[in-house]
């Protein structure tokens, strides 16, 4: 996300006019006997009646229409990406999981189905975006992000190579302090240097527009676990964004002919980032966060985890961790990003003795109290540590001190590194002892 400054247009979006009528689901009567989250499931699929901007509150499985207020203060701008960008190991600007469909994808889900460790974030300039931002304690945003990779019917009067990319983002304090904004923005790529009438210019080929948005309450990041959003995109019809907070839901619905973005919808990124014009959400050390993005493609196939094919410009402090997809009725992906703690203490005083009756020797070291050690040993010389964290180190010993290894063989010698791990982090690997063969026999 850039702020808009010298270079860009601010723009007001027409305040669509309050509807004070509500449209109730079908059964509606049962909601009081769900719980939130049955409650939850079923006003993510509830359509909104028509185009605007509509909230529900638990246990009403109702929209009711509310105002649609412009978006005037920030953009959020595709990924940056250069070769440094690319290579570092924080969520964001370009490094992120995206779900990729088998076919073109008409919903998506993101929620984060565990949160540990979260106790405080704070939004935090970065040079490469000036500095900008929403910053400060709890400024991050949530963003349910397409690919940016098709071209649709919206590119016909723009460059050749012209694509299209729409976001989905609850972003609070973004117009009004205090409280959020959920609505859509749209983008051009490599349009051109006029925009199309209604869209605004950020001075580099590239155009963009807002949906109006619906206030929301401003959520602390303590309650990220409790929070989703949902995007449905239809060709021909409509899109809508839900936010979901744990007791009440907010929607925007718009007309996907503004993109036609569901002609083109086969990736999908979903993730907490900082908020607003490329910033870094920073969260405390120990925090883990797992990411689920589940989405509908008519199809039970399992969708791909596809590595480094984030869209979205802003970031956070975490690490990504392995990915995994799953088929079935709610295609889904999920991974783990964290940013540990301090690790343990290295392991200390490593020694070997000979067992000179045998041919084996015994490995001696100063164990880290509540930790796991890894050891690696070789027969060869391995100057530099081995890959770290040690997770393909062989054996690994738990709660113990010492081990007691086989000569590699006549004329050998044995190298040794021991590391140790704890539930927040791994050790450096310690420097490497060796010992020297001293019988080539057993008793």
């Amino acid at each position: 996300m850039t702020r808009i400054s010298s270079g860009f247009v601010v723009h007001v979006a027409t305040v669509v006019a309050v509807i004070i009528c509500g449209v109730p689901m079908a059964h509606g009567a049962d909601a009081p006997t769900m719980d939130q989250s049955q409650w939850r499931d079923t006003i993510l699929k509830l359509d909104t009646p028509h185009e605007g901007c509509f909230s529900a509150a638990y246990p009403e499985t109702v929209w009711h229409a509310t105002t649609c207020w412009p978006v005037t203060e920030h953009v959020h701008p595709p990924v940056a990406r250069s070769g440094a960008a690319e290579a570092a190991p924080n969520v964001g600007n370009g490094t992120d999981y995206t779900l990729s469909a088998p076919s073109l994808i008409s919903s998506a889900v993101g929620s984060f189905p565990a949160v540990t460790g979260v106790t405080s974030e704070t939004g935090t300039g970065v040079f490469g975006f000036y500095d900008e931002g929403i910053l400060g304690p709890n400024e991050y945003s949530l963003q349910l992000n397409t690919n940016s990779t098709g071209r649709t019917a919206a590119c016909a009067s723009g460059l050749s190579d012209c694509t299209v990319w729409q976001q989905f983002i609850y972003s609070p304090d973004s117009e009004t302090k205090g409280s959020a904004a959920v609505f859509i923005q749209y983008w051009l790529l490599n349009y051109g240097t006029t925009c199309p009438s209604g869209w605004y210019s950020t001075g580099d080929g590239r155009c963009f527009k807002d949906s109006g948005y619906v206030s929301a309450p401003d959520v602390a990041i303590t309650s990220l676990g409790s929070l989703k959003l949902s995007a449905t995109v239809k060709s021909g019809g409509n899109d809508t964004l839900t936010f979901y907070d744990g007791s009440a839901a907010y929607a925007v619905t718009a007309p996907d002919s503004v993109l036609d973005i569901a002609t083109v919808w086969k990736q999908a990124e979903f993730n907490v980032f900082g908020n607003a014009d490329g910033s870094q959400a920073v969260f405390n050390t120990g925090s883990s966060v797992t990411v689920k993005i589940a989405a509908q493609y008519g199809s039970t196939a399992a969708p791909s985890c596809v590595a480094g094919s984030g869209t979205a410009s802003e970031s956070n402090n975490l690490i990504l961790q392995t990915c995994a997809a799953a088929g079935g009725t709610a295609p889904d992906i999920q991974f783990v990003e964290s940013i540990l703690g301090p690790p343990p203490p290295v392991p200390t005083d490593l020694s070997m003795d000979l067992l000179t009756k045998c041919p084996r020797v015994v490995v001696k070291w100063k164990a880290s109290a509540g930790a796991t050690s890894y050891l690696v040993f070789t027969a060869s010389p391995q100057l530099v540590p081995p890959p770290n964290p040690p997770t393909v180190a062989s054996p690994i010993i738990t709660n113990t001190n010492s081990i007691i290894l086989p000569w590699p063989g006549v004329g050998n010698e044995l190298y040794v590194w021991v590391a140790a791990a704890d539930s927040l982090g791994v050790s450096a690997w310690s420097s490497y002892t060796d010992g020297k063969e001293t019988t080539n026999s057993c008793p």
